[in-house]
């Protein structure tokens, strides 16, 4: 077995890495191009901002923290990451972060497991920092976020419908889970 301080330092150095890119990400692919987005933005970025800061303060402070939890939260972490980062490399040339374009369906890498896989590692990433810290704020942030991922993917979906790929993006959704695979591809993934 690992010794947790030897799990507390690895996770220390994944959180410092994955809040480094989640903010590169932010400025360098997720501007804000309506004035919707840029609505949502300066309610979701603050909500955002204090779950990091939060989550920082408590792995720097000596603070209670969920020790039986370190593993896993690691896992999650490191889950969430992953998976932010397969996106990025499978979208990295489109304004996909914007949902301003509604002419254009991504189905390949993580888009063909999860209809939003973006919003499901930052709630890999969030639901990381909450198990370990267990703290009343970072529960609040994360569930507002959860709110805040699924109100937008259902607005984003509502406007891919109404676009020019409706027909398609209909089969798409009938296929693939908006934030968890369907049992069918499971089987399909198993079976062949």
């Amino acid at each position: 077995m690992i010794a947790p301080n030897l799990i507390f330092i690895a996770h220390q150095l994944q959180f410092s890495t994955t809040v480094a890119i989640l903010i590169w990400a932010r400025y360098k692919y997720f501007g804000a191009a309506s004035n919707t987005e840029l609505q949502a933005s300066r309610i979701y970025d603050p909500v955002a901002t204090v779950h990091l800061f939060l989550a920082i303060w408590y792995l720097l402070m000596p603070t209670e923290m969920n020790d039986t939890a370190l593993p896993y939260t690691l896992t999650l972490n490191t889950a969430g990451i992953s998976l932010f980062m397969w996106c990025i490399i499978s979208v990295k040339d489109l304004n996909f972060a914007t949902a301003g374009s509604n002419d254009l369906i991504i189905t390949s890498g993580p888009f063909n497991i999860v209809r939003h896989p973006l919003y499901v590692s930052y709630l890999l990433i969030w639901t990381s920092n909450t198990l370990l810290f267990n703290s009343p704020t970072l529960w609040i942030t994360l569930t507002f976020m959860l709110a805040f991922y699924l109100f937008s993917a259902k607005r984003e979906e509502k406007l891919l419908i109404n676009g020019k790929c409706s027909r398609e993006y209909e089969l798409y959704k009938s296929k693939v889970g908006m934030f968890f695979p369907r049992v069918t591809q499971w089987k399909s993934w198993i079976l062949g």
